[in-house]
């Protein structure tokens, strides 16, 4: 019986050791390291802002708008912290620039969905822990669109059931690039940060 015992806590043991290995592994290995990011960040934002003081305030901010999201898309992991990063700050922009339905943050959701579907193939981990939450989400988008012909305004009814497919998605993308506790962290602090 002890000899019992020994050997299922030896196992207890082993398979726990397992699971720390495999969640330290990530799935996808950044292209972009962080330090790598600011590092570039840093000229693009002295030429942007010489730009910014010569009266090219647009161009300024295309600079580093095109430069973050050319980062984005050479790396999914940062594509979905800057996404993270940014919800805070969409309501602010969108009521300062009147631009309709079209805001930063669907857009950034854009580029964060086609920088995953680029680095695809690298994508070594199957999304098993979130699975209820992806389904749940997809049921009630369809529940959205089946119940939107009766809606005030049915049109808005779909437009809203597709921001919630696109989100699910984005919970995908989110589940196998944010896989090890230390991506876990940064996402949360970027997050954070953002707020």
């Amino acid at each position: 019986m002890l000899e019992e015992q020994y050997q299922l806590t030896t196992n207890d043991f082993e398979a726990t050791e397992h699971l720390y290995v495999a969640e330290e592994q990530d799935s996808m290995a950044n292209l972009l390291p962080g330090f790598v990011f600011w590092v570039i960040l840093i000229p693009v934002g002295a030429f942007a802002g010489i730009m910014f003081l010569e009266g090219a305030k647009l161009l300024a901010a295309g600079i580093v708008a095109g430069y973050i999201v050319l980062s984005m898309l050479v790396s999914p992991q940062l594509a979905m912290y800057t996404f993270l990063a940014w919800q805070a700050w969409d309501g602010v922009f969108l009521r300062k620039f009147q631009l309709g339905a079209l805001t930063a943050g669907k857009v950034l959701a854009f580029v964060v969905l086609f920088s995953y579907i680029l680095h695809m193939s690298r994508a070594k981990s199957s999304a098993r822990i979130g699975r209820g939450v992806v389904v749940f989400s997809l049921f009630f988008v369809l529940l959205g669109l089946l119940t939107a012909p009766m809606a005030f305004e049915p049109l808005i009814a779909v437009k809203h059931c597709f921001q919630m497919f696109v989100l699910a998605l984005l919970v995908v993308v989110g589940l196998k690039v944010i896989d090890t506790p230390k991506r876990l962290r940064t996402a949360v602090f970027w997050l954070v940060a953002g707020g």
